[in-house]
């Protein structure tokens, strides 16, 4: 069936303009943000919010600004920003009407373009206001010409030489500098290059040092939060004698800080020593002047995905961290002298106990935040932004709307116990029938240090208002389980969780009577979901894989995490010396992957690829689909012009859902 047709039975209640723009669209998260750093949102934000187009938010300003970062001042009478345009790079600084002073960063040809987006993107103004700190591209010191034995003359192209990528999310960064401008002087210095360590996000500790984070190159891939062997240490840079100092230790590795401006102490996530597969990290104080290291007590945070961000000082005896707590991401207070954890209430309002949290700013103490929910019940909103004075939890007010199709649905969230190991799940059905009501989709998220969460999901809801039923099983492994439970996984992939998710899908089709059951995973999701058309091929109708990992031995050629599946099989790895695999390993692998449990599978397989993915390359799908083929299997590719997510462009994501719906209702 053409799966534009379906929606014609459906159009009281999600017509196809209607899921492009409001659930294939980006959420206005970041639009808020930009606001809130453009303005003073504390006094004027009731300014900044229209609502337009039948509910659909645009910021209204007073001033058009080109993209790129802002910064305020400490006392937020000026706003400076960064930006490239038409292959310049230049930084202005604003007063509250108009440009009071403005820098052509290229003319000198110190750096290349500045980063204005993006995890590298970073604008730092110094206490004084007379510099700046922020990050570049490299210029490239190759020679432009050369000589063959001193005579003949050829010219240099570039354009040949291979760069090896930077990973997910850095495909178009090239070698990176800080840069330091002097206001006064527009002279542009650069903190010299290091061969091991990639400098970012530098941060003014006083007038005259920096705060900076320092990557090794090799086994970090320029930030990954991904790696589990990842080594990043905090520093402080000394600008007048080019001195570098490290500030945590070389057996502590630093996810995040945060400088409190007030007395000069710097918070830091920091991994903890000796973690298998380093998913908690714990909060430390770092006082610079006295190289005194307070480590807070009872402070573990589960992460590095959803969870364990540091969001800032509330005052200089609280910190905010937003941390995964069960199937919720919650907002919480710690105190730093005592390690007291108290989750941000918010007085028995409905967002109180239906929504995950996530901290877009902090300004004194208001907290600006996003909201969401898989299916409030108590609330028309699925997610929105809001704000609140953490010291008068009273103050909460709601500053959008989103006009988001909400059909009625159901969501049961409940514990299962199998093997002494306790998991969970959510299932979310709707509450008329269709044609599709007895059809589950079983949705199985990646990493596999990942999590479902109670969070608002356009995906889900699209499947819903159609008319499926949607489960997500959080198995052995999954980050929002105990510690015990998350590191039963090492050694067991392809096994255990294959088996935590059957066993639950079966009770629940069993249960609800449903007549089929399909399958949909990206990443190490489509691992799973291959092995379990692969090892119950009588049991599920159809799959749907977006950029899986389908074999282990391949996938560790190809990728830019090499070492994921060394680190899982409790195998020794060492980045600056990659071991190469043995037969004993590979034999491991093998028996771990899906590929082994292909001549089992006869339901229709849809692969939904992205060429530019380098995390699971474009080859493990594309191998998977010749296999399948070969024997006799209904198949078929989506190749789009993307990376690992597949979530570029709008016309993705449509495309990708309909053809969804396509391979789950084919027969």
């Amino acid at each position: 069936m053409d799966a534009s047709i379906i929606f014609d039975s459906f159009n009281n209640t999600c017509k196809l303009l209607e899921l492009e723009r409001a659930w294939f669209g980006e959420d206005h998260s970041d639009e808020i943000h930009s606001i809130w750093r453009r303005e003073d949102c504390a006094s004027n934000q009731h300014l900044f919010i229209s609502k337009i187009n039948k509910g659909k938010n645009h910021i209204s300003s007073s001033k058009t600004t080109k993209p790129g970062i802002f910064t305020f001042n400490q006392n937020r009478s000026l706003r400076a920003h960064l930006y490239n345009e038409n292959g310049q790079s230049h930084l202005e600084v604003w007063s509250k009407v108009n440009v009071v002073e403005s820098f052509n960063l290229s003319n000198n040809n110190i750096h290349g373009l500045v980063y204005d987006n993006g995890p590298f993107a970073s604008l730092s103004w110094s206490p004084n206001m007379k510099k700046f700190a922020y990050v570049s591209e490299a210029l490239d010191l190759k020679p432009q010409t050369s000589s063959l034995n001193g005579v003949a003359k050829f010219q240099y192209d570039s354009s040949y030489d291979y760069n090896e990528n930077w990973g997910l999310y850095l495909l178009d960064y090239s070698n990176s500098v800080v840069c330091i401008l002097d206001r006064d002087t527009s002279l542009i210095t650069t903190i010299p290059i290091c061969e091991s360590l990639f400098w970012a996000q530098p941060t003014f500790l006083n007038n005259s040092s920096l705060l900076l984070m320092g990557y090794d190159k090799l086994p970090f891939k320029y930030g990954l939060s991904m790696m589990p062997e990842k080594y990043c240490k905090l520093f402080s840079y000394e600008i007048s004698s080019k001195t570098l100092k490290s500030l945590v230790g070389h057996r502590r590795d630093v996810l995040a800080y945060s400088l409190n401006k007030d007395n000069g102490s710097i918070a830091c996530l920091v991994f903890n020593e000796g973690s298998r597969y380093r998913n908690y990290q714990s909060l430390i104080i770092i006082y610079p002047d006295s190289d005194v290291i307070h480590e807070i007590p009872n402070s573990t945070f589960c992460g590095p995905f959803l969870s364990g961000s540091l969001n800032g000082w509330l005052d200089n005896d609280h910190i905010l961290i937003t941390e995964q707590v069960g199937i919720r991401t919650l907002i919480t207070k710690i105190n730093l002298i005592y390690g007291y954890k108290d989750h941000i209430q918010l007085d028995s309002h409905p967002l109180e106990k239906e929504f995950s949290f996530k901290v877009l700013d902090l300004r004194r103490s208001n907290l600006l935040f996003r909201f969401q929910s898989i299916a409030p019940v108590n609330s028309t909103y699925c997610h929105g932004i809001g704000m609140v004075n953490v010291k008068n939890t009273n103050s909460l007010q709601l500053l959008t709307k989103p006009l988001v199709p909400n059909p009625t649905i159901n969501v049961t969230i409940s514990e299962y116990e199998r093997d002494g190991r306790i998991c969970n799940y959510i299932l979310i059905t709707p509450t008329t029938s269709t044609a599709f009501s007895k059809t589950l989709v079983v949705n199985i998220h990646g990493g596999p240090s990942h999590s479902s969460s109670h969070v608002f999901d356009k995906l889900t809801h699209n499947l819903v208002a159609v008319g499926f039923s949607v489960i997500y099983v959080n198995y052995t492994g999954s980050l929002n389980l105990d510690r015990d439970t998350n590191l039963d996984l090492f050694g067991r992939l392809g096994d255990i969780d294959v088996k935590d998710v059957h066993f639950i899908v079966n009770k629940i089709v069993l249960d609800h009577s449903y007549h089929k059951a399909v399958v949909y995973g990206r990443s190490y999701g489509g691992f799973l979901s291959a092995h379990l058309i692969g090892q119950y091929p009588d049991f599920y109708s159809a799959a749907v894989l977006k950029n899986p990992l389908i074999d282990i031995p391949t996938f560790n050629t190809t990728t830019d995490i090499p070492d994921l599946f060394w680190k899982l099989f409790n195998i020794p790895y060492d980045h600056q010396f990659p071991p190469v695999p043995t037969g004993d390993v590979l034999t491991t692998w093998n028996n771990a992957s899906a590929l082994r449990y292909v001549d089992a599978i006869r339901c229709p397989v849809l692969l939904l690829l992205g060429s530019r993915d380098v995390r699971v390359p474009p080859t493990q799908g594309l191998l998977f689909h010749r296999y399948l083929r070969s024997r006799g299997v209904k198949t078929w590719v989506k190749m789009f012009p993307d990376e690992h997510f597949l979530e570029g462009e709008v016309c993705f994501k449509r495309e990708c859902f309909l053809s969804m719906v396509q391979a789950f209702t084919v027969e």
